[in-house]
């Protein structure tokens, strides 16, 4: 007995302790988590380290020389007999080569380098806002789902209230045979819209879980939005020149055409006399090994001018013109996308007007509709209004609340969307 009541405890604790151990967020803190386990923005991140150090040690190229130590022996070979290891038959040698001057190359190398890191930084911003956008998107998703389905649900009950009025009414011969029919097949559809509305909730939240790796079934308990659905947007023209300055694939394709005038510098000094001037230093015999009395430095400094001729001259002229050939190709492009975001720009202010419209809209009609519902209701309890006029009438309101639920967070959506298409960082940055 003592063992049955100490389960049942356990059991009531756990259902009690349920909602306590659902992951609570809201949007900032649900967009915080979805960056924090996004594998495509840890290798964006990745990426980035790779490009600081790729720039570090192009750094490290252009200004500190090369030097090397080596310490080698041959303690065992054929004209050795046995295995020796002898102090003065070492080798141990210090070297050190540096370029002066090779035409600026290195130069150029560190530059692509540089716009590479901060391209690297860029991508990363983008893979953000994307997974932003996306987190954003699911979020709405699955609180449009839950007061759909609350709006459902409440719907479900009100026909089989009715239904049960129905049925009361057809035994005391007040509504024929035909009405209580209809009131049923009315609280069947309703039923079955209830079950789809469940359904299209727990897919919402399967997708709501996956997105940050989580057990596709875990219920989370998620903040309501709270924002002003009186806001505004800028005029079409000033989002235009907000967005050229702003979005990050713009600036983007500016460094690669940037990257590619270098490549094509590069290319066109082939075709010149290549000027190159280095130093080298070097040390043997150093700690005492080896012939101590052998030890010698050695250095030089060397010039060097170097002519392209013969059959390589072709090979730079088509080098050279392939830089340019895909030089073109970067300014057609940043072209093309300079259009597309206008395109853009005007399609999303389009859908940002017509989402607040029907908000607006959706608002006034679910007050006409759920006040004329209340109406037809009396007015069947009275007999003064038919089974038709009451279906009517709940189906008006089913529409009218389910509207204004989808368009307030499409409102949101809209918003969100616009914010991205003028280039405005969507997530907030943590604070260090």
């Amino acid at each position: 007995m003592l063992l049955r009541v100490t389960a049942l405890g356990f059991f009531l604790a756990i259902l009690v302790a349920a909602p306590v151990l659902a992951r609570r967020f809201d949007v900032n803190s649900y967009v915080k988590e979805a960056l924090a386990s996004s594998h495509e923005v840890r290798e964006k991140a990745e990426s980035l380290e790779i490009q600081k150090d790729e720039y570090v040690s192009a750094l490290a190229g252009m200004y500190l020389p090369h030097i090397y130590y080596t310490l080698s022996d041959i303690p065992y070979s054929e004209s050795r007999t046995a295995f020796a290891v002898k102090k003065k038959e070492m080798s141990s040698d210090l070297s050190l080569t540096y370029n002066l001057f090779n035409n600026f190359s290195d130069k150029v190398s560190l530059e692509i380098s540089k716009i590479n890191r901060t391209r690297a930084g860029r991508a990363l911003w983008l893979k953000k806002q994307e997974i932003t956008l996306k987190a954003v998107k699911k979020y709405c998703e699955v609180l449009k789902a839950k007061r759909l389905m609350g709006v459902v649900k409440a719907n479900e009950a009100s026909y089989a209230d009715e239904y049960q009025k129905a049925l009361q009414y057809y035994k005391e011969g007040f509504k024929s045979y035909s009405d209580l029919l209809k009131s049923d097949l009315n609280l069947k559809t309703a039923q079955l819209s209830a079950l789809s509305s469940e359904n299209y909730y727990r897919n919402s939240l399967m997708d709501l879980n996956y997105a940050v790796y989580a057990d596709p079934q875990e219920e989370n308990l998620l903040a309501e939005l709270d924002f002003d659905t009186s806001l505004r947007i800028l005029p079409v023209e000033e989002s235009l020149v907000t967005a050229m300055g702003r979005r990050q694939e713009i600036l983007l394709y500016e460094e690669n055409i940037r990257i590619r005038e270098l490549e094509k510098k590069n290319k066109l000094k082939g075709y010149l006399p290549q000027l190159s001037a280095d130093l080298a230093w070097s040390r043997s015999e150093l700690f005492g090994l080896g012939d101590v009395t052998g030890r010698s430095d050695a250095y030089y400094l060397k010039f060097s001018l170097t002519m392209p001729l013969g059959s390589d001259l072709f090979d730079r002229n088509k080098d050279y013109m392939s830089s340019k050939i895909y030089l073109e190709r970067e300014k057609r492009a940043l072209s093309e996308l300079r259009l597309s975001i206008k395109k853009e720009i005007i399609s999303v202010s389009l859908e940002f007007f017509y989402a607040k419209k029907k908000y607006e809209v959706s608002s006034v009609k679910a007050d006409i509709s759920r006040n004329n519902l209340e109406i037809i209701k009396q007015k069947y309890s009275e007999g003064k209004a038919s089974i038709l006029d009451l279906i009517e009438a709940q189906k008006d309101d089913l529409s009218s609340q389910s509207d204004l639920a989808e368009s307030y967070y499409d409102l949101y959506i809209k918003a969100a969307d616009y914010g991205a298409a003028v280039g405005k960082q969507l997530w907030s940055e943590e604070k260090k």
